[in-house]
């Protein structure tokens, strides 16, 4: 079922970071590519900006208008980020889900919220292919998700990030959880509701540096795998049975040769 979007509010959650370099660019593309409806509502999630993020959010609300920022006492990740956007988003919208690096292009945020249109509750895009130069981070990317996935009872799609547009009902599902770590991709596929993906080609950021260094990273791996996948635990059980029985053995061979002298 299409519907009209000049007649569909959106709320677009920015989890921000130490983006002062892309800020602008980023509203500036938003605007353009949603130029087709009414203006969308930004609402920034300062996770700790230690740069002059906050400044330039501060600016835009004076300039632009329909702009509101959550800002956070310190750096608590970026899926803490995005768990409280999802949470203070008005009830009733569209929430989008998008990078303030530039790396998620507006023109999909606009298909993710057209698909959300057609009846879907959530559109999630699909990297199929990631530009830049560290060829290493993309390996792991794509390693992970298809380890994830292995390990996983749940059925969670390859190479899906964060960028997403979810209906009202969605997002209230989520941010109702409750999670003390989330991984949201992991709780938005375990939460089922009508889903759809859309491949894109993600670009390479335009200016500054991820926040996502190697322990963040691995800190983020670890809850995807230990929250959505009994196989860890269930292996850490056998071979702590397999040592027991190992050591059990252990002590009644040198029990017996106490015993006898050998």
């Amino acid at each position: 079922m299409s519907h009209s979007l000049n007649n569909t509010s959106v709320v677009i959650v920015l989890p921000v970071h130490n983006e002062e370099a892309t800020l602008a660019g980023v509203v500036e593309e938003i605007d353009a590519a949603f130029s087709s409806m009414a203006l969308p509502m930004l609402l920034f999630v300062d996770d700790g900006s230690s740069d002059r993020s906050r400044e330039i959010i501060a600016q835009l609300i004076g300039s632009r208008g329909k702009v509101c920022c959550l800002a956070f006492s310190r750096n608590f990740g970026h899926q803490a980020a995005v768990m409280a956007g999802l949470a203070y988003a008005p009830d009733g919208c569209i929430v989008l889900v998008m990078d303030a690096d530039g790396q998620d292009p507006p023109s999909v945020a606009l298909e993710l919220v057209h698909q959300v249109l057609y009846g879907f509750d959530i559109a999630y895009g699909i990297r199929q292919k990631r530009e830049g130069k560290n060829r290493f981070k993309r390996l792991a990317y794509w390693s992970f998700y298809r380890v994830l996935c292995w390990l996983s009872s749940t059925n969670l799609p390859l190479d899906a990030g964060d960028f997403c547009a979810y209906s009202s009902r969605a997002a209230r599902l989520l941010a109702n959880m409750g999670e003390s770590y989330p991984y949201i991709r992991g709780l938005r596929a375990w939460i089922g509701l009508n889903q759809v993906g859309v491949p894109y080609y993600r670009p390479d950021r335009v200016a500054g540096e991820t926040s996502y260094n190697l322990t963040r990273l691995i800190r983020l791996a670890l809850d995807g795998i230990l929250g959505f996948s009994l196989k860890p635990l269930r292996f850490s059980l056998y071979l702590g049975l397999i040592t027991f029985l190992l050591c059990l053995l252990l002590g009644l061979i040198y029990l017996m040769l106490y015993v006898f002298n050998i």
